[in-house]
């Protein structure tokens, strides 16, 4: 409490006078120390509130909702009073506006231009009455004004005439200069025959100068729509010629790696069509200087390179396929001392087979076809034979880079092998039930195999059967819920099991199980869970655990 003893005041006297205090405006005092906090809002009540929960800042916001929308509706119902005033308002204003652009009074007094309107037709009557000249002067101006009229009409007919004639003796010169066809070659004549042939132009025997003029209209149409046509494709293929020229200037960071000296080629080559000359120069240099020596870089690199990665590659996969097989005969050392069934009792044998599954024959086949005879590569001169082991090497590459699903399931050195397990007598070592499927199986015998080759696995691991090792080795193992899914005769023969392989181990089963285990084991470590959040183990002796038995049985019962 003393941490939050602040007085609340706006009195300063009482400020000053108090160790701590603070005041509506957000001043704090604590001793000597004094602190403002002057962000907008900051003491706002919708932002500070008292208690565990947030219904009175609820109630409060609610509060100012609720006046909000009273003054809002209150300032509508003004605005509605006021809008026949906003709008007469604004009807007169185009009128003041106006009003106000008059400068003096002369430019709305009309009424003395109508006056001096007025006063001059008057004075004009007058005039009209009181002599016959004006009249005859009128009469006179009417007649020339017809004759002039006349004499126009007469001059634009000649002169249409005239720039008719004109415009047909310019058309029948153009016909002459046409028509010369002297100039023109056998082949150029043939050219322009199938030309009017492929284009199937209607107008193609003309019979006079107007079929002519037609005839040659439709050629200059069907010309410019070709040349449009051929200029577009010869766009395109110039955009496309750079866009490679670009692509080889600037190649991927693939072909850097593998060629160091191509941007060193290449340095003064620019993406455009000039550099065209120079790309066909490199191309000639290429392939009139450096062919000889690609083609023995390549020799050295197939020789050197891929076909001693490829035969690594190969020999690899065959030799995790023997791991596997010297494996398994490994486990099947283990597998005789440990009894599988009982009555009579056997033990179980680990095979396994190469797999009739044609993807992988296949595979193998291809990889083996891949790799060359090496005295037959090596003293083969024909460029052919090397070409086709290249193409053959990538083929494989190509398919295991493109088939994810496909090179996974070929390169697992474990689906080149079938599996499965004979039961053997333990007596006579006669063969007897053989296992190639267990999807047929219930879940506590497939839980046995599972324990059995799990089994000789750690005995295996753990040299459980080598001598000396019986008692001088950790051999732990943590089984948890073991009992759940088995039947009490799977269960039995998991304790007997592990007692065959002389195994430390530690199970965790509830106590409606511990029965199974109660022969096998030296100790019971019985854990109880109090108001569930606390924990205590009980280490206890077998003989401690039988005494208690049936207190912890009861305990259980009264926990479920």
């Amino acid at each position: 409490m003393e941490r939050f003893n602040y007085h609340c005041t706006d009195d300063l006297d009482v400020f000053y006078n108090s160790s701590k205090a603070v005041t509506s405006n957000g001043l704090l005092r604590n001793v000597s120390r004094h602190e403002k906090d002057d962000r907008p809002g900051n003491w706002n009540k919708s932002k500070y509130r008292l208690g565990w929960d947030n219904k009175e800042s609820i109630k409060f916001l609610q509060d100012e909702k609720y006046k909000l929308e009273g003054t809002c509706n209150q300032l509508s119902r003004k605005l509605e009073n006021i809008a026949p005033t906003i709008k007469s308002i604004e009807e007169r204003k185009t009128v003041v506006v106006l009003i106000s652009n008059v400068k003096s009074y002369n430019e709305i007094y009309w009424q003395q231009h109508a006056e001096k309107i007025q006063t001059l037709t008057a004075q004009i009557e007058e005039l009209k009455k009181s002599s016959d000249k004006y009249e005859t002067i009128c009469l006179q101006l009417d007649s020339v004004n017809q004759e002039l009229k006349i004499k126009r009409e007469k001059k634009e007919d000649v002169a249409s005439s005239l720039k008719s004639s004109k415009r047909e003796l310019d058309e029948k010169n153009k016909r002459k200069l046409n028509i010369q066809y002297d100039g023109l070659k056998e082949e150029g004549v043939l050219s322009i025959g199938k030309y009017v042939s492929d284009e199937k132009i209607r107008s193609a025997n003309p019979n006079n100068f107007d079929q002519l003029e037609i005839f040659k209209k439709e050629v200059a149409a069907s010309l410019r729509i070709k040349q449009g046509n051929l200029s577009q494709t010869v766009s395109n293929k110039e955009f496309d010629t750079i866009g490679y020229i670009n692509a080889f200037i600037h190649p991927d960071a693939k072909i850097l790696r593998e060629f160091p000296d191509w941007s060193g080629d290449v340095m003064n080559i620019e993406a455009n069509l000039k550099s065209l000359e120079e790309l066909e120069d490199l191309h000639k240099a290429i392939k009139n200087q450096r062919l000889v020596e690609h083609k023995r870089r390549f020799k050295e690199y197939m020789d050197k390179s891929m076909l001693d990665a490829l035969t690594n590659f190969r020999t690899w996969l065959i030799n995790e396929e023997d791991k596997i097989k010297e494996v398994i005969e490994e486990l099947n050392i283990p597998l005789r001392k440990i009894t599988f069934n009982k009555h009579p009792d056997t033990y179980l044998q680990l095979e396994c087979r190469t797999t009739k599954e044609q993807e992988i024959k296949l595979f193998k086949e291809q990889l083996s076809a891949t790799i060359p005879n090496a005295l037959e590569f090596a003293t083969q001169k024909d460029d052919t034979y090397r070409e086709g082991v290249f193409h053959k090497i990538k083929a494989l590459i190509t398919d295991l880079q493109q088939e994810e699903a496909w090179r996974k399931k070929v390169t697992d050195v474990r689906n080149w092998l079938t599996f499965s397990a004979r039961e053997f007598s333990v007596n006579e070592h006669k063969p007897g039930q053989f296992h190639d499927n267990t999807a047929s199986y219930s879940g506590g015998q497939k839980a046995q195999f599972t324990y059995a080759i799990l089994g000789a696995a750690i005995a295996h691991q753990f040299g459980v059967f080598q001598p000396g090792k019986q008692h001088k080795s950790l051999r732990f193992i943590t089984v948890d819920e073991a009992f759940s899914k088995l039947d009490p005769e799977k269960s039995q023969f998991l304790m007997e099991f592990c007692a065959q392989l002389n195994l430390q181990i530690l199970i965790v089963t509830p106590l409606d199980k511990i029965n199974i285990a109660e022969p096998f084991i030296n100790a019971v470590h019985f854990v109880e869970i109090k108001n569930k959040s606390n924990s205590i183990v009980y280490n206890l002796t077998m003989d401690e655990y039988y005494e208690k038995k049936a207190e912890f049985q009861q305990l259980a019962e009264n926990i479920e």
